[in-house]
């Protein structure tokens, strides 16, 4: 009788499946990790925070040191005295807020009353609409005085919290600048050639883009809370200067933070000024600044820094915010771009980083 052996499958074939299987078995492997990682995120939110607050002032400080160490200040002098600006920086803003907002608090009563006679006049104004209607609607303006000024408030004791956690992440970040001289050489010590370099490749991208990203966005940020702290003091909009501060720190969060920047003074224009067209003129004024800024200056000076789609950017913004809130949306750039970053330099995950790219 006879054998017929079976042919062995080609190799080019075995090859392709032994490819797939593997990248398969990565992206199983990815999406287990992704989760753990979640969870851990959560449970170790307070230090993890601080841990990389931390991290993002040594990126938004680094220039700053280089500019003072080329003036030839000592290395060690350089960072005392950018931290002593920090903390006094820190003080003076904390106690701007707080002056502000019991300032506010004070004058409750006079904003009751201009906004009482503002809707009292679109009450007479408003032609063919049910005018008892409208007053039952806008009778309840004290309600929403009350409720924004229990937000503002809600808000100011955040941003006092996080002034209190301030000394923990300036310990991180003394730490974080005394291990970083000595970073690289650990890493030669720890891995073989071929590895070290990878890693201190992957690294060098790592810090060269989100460095660049950092100066140019706090250079471009400035200009946007300098040109909205000018345009309000034009206007006459109280706390000019806190709403242009405002608009400095909330910039960092990508699209999203320059639309709730605008909102408080323009809301306070409208109780101030007793006027909708007035504070549509603000309205209208500072859109202007914020998207003409955003859509026009901030991409030619950034060009591909980060490298990331818009939606990506969007749907980061919605993930770190779901799980750390505001402290999340601020480093959600960061930590997308470090993810990628990784992704690209490994073999099977490549495709994920190319894909969340602009291009």
């Amino acid at each position: 009788m006879e054998i017929i052996e079976q042919a062995d499958p080609p190799a080019e074939s075995s090859g392709v499946h032994s490819r797939f299987d593997r990248r398969l078995f990565v992206t199983g492997m990815t999406l287990l990790i992704v989760v753990i990682l979640v969870y851990l995120l959560k449970q170790f939110s307070t230090v993890l925070q601080q841990l990389l607050v931390a991290v993002f002032v040594v990126y938004l400080i680094a220039p700053i040191h280089t500019w003072l160490v080329r003036r030839r200040v000592p290395p060690l002098a350089a960072y005392a005295l950018i931290a002593f600006v920090i903390l006094l920086a820190s003080y003076a803003f904390g106690q701007m807020v707080y002056r502000s907002v019991e300032h506010l608090a004070a004058n409750v009563p006079v904003y009751r009353e201009h906004l009482n006679t503002t809707f009292q006049n679109l009450i007479r104004k408003a032609p063919g609409v049910d005018r008892q209607q409208l007053e039952r609607f806008f009778s309840s303006e004290s309600d929403f005085i009350n409720t924004g000024m229990t937000a503002l408030f809600s808000a100011a004791g955040t941003f006092f919290g996080f002034l209190s956690e301030l000394i923990v992440i300036l310990v991180y970040l003394a730490f974080l600048l005394a291990e970083k001289a000595g970073l690289g050489r650990r890493i030669q010590a720890s891995f073989d050639p071929a590895a070290a370099g990878q890693i201190l490749s992957v690294m060098e991208r790592i810090n060269t883009a989100i460095s660049r990203y950092v100066a140019i966005k706090t250079l471009i940020n400035m200009g946007v809370g300098a040109l909205t702290s000018l345009t309000l003091w034009l206007y006459r909009v109280d706390y000019a200067l806190l709403w242009g501060i405002l608009a400095f720190l909330l910039n960092y969060i990508p699209y999203l933070g320059s639309v709730i920047a605008i909102i408080p003074p323009v809301l306070l224009s409208l109780v101030q000024f007793e006027s909708l067209g007035w504070s549509a003129v603000i309205l209208v004024t500072l859109l202007i600044i914020h998207n003409g800024i955003g859509y026009f200056v901030e991409p030619r000076l950034t060009g591909n820094q980060v490298d990331l789609s818009p939606v990506v950017v969007l749907l980061a913004l919605a993930f770190w915010g779901s799980i750390w809130g505001p402290i999340g949306m601020l480093l959600a750039i960061p930590l997308t771009v470090v993810i990628k970053t990784i992704l690209e330099n490994i073999p099977e995950t490549r495709p994920f980083g190319r894909m969340l790219s602009s291009d």
